[in-house]
């Protein structure tokens, strides 16, 4: 297996890369960034719950909750 560092991109803001440096070990790094967040939490939160249209406030709060903590980083 050769070494490779190639960024493969996940989503917008968000991106992996695959260290395989020995056939028996593969390391895999995940990046996301801050606002790779709401784009991430919304596809995730369609693929597994059925949000009816009086839970779409609920969710953008929860989730612009979630980007705003991950940018002031804490």
């Amino acid at each position: 297996m050769e070494t490779s560092n190639v960024k493969h991109r996940f989503a917008t803001g968000c991106y992996f890369t695959i260290h395989a440096d020995d056939p028996t070990k593969v390391n895999a790094t995940l990046y996301i960034k801050w606002y790779a967040w709401p784009l991430l939490l919304w596809k995730r939160v369609h693929e597994t719950y059925n949000i009816k249209w009086f839970m779409y406030p609920k969710v953008i709060a929860v989730i612009t909750k979630v980007t705003f903590t991950k940018l002031i980083g804490k």
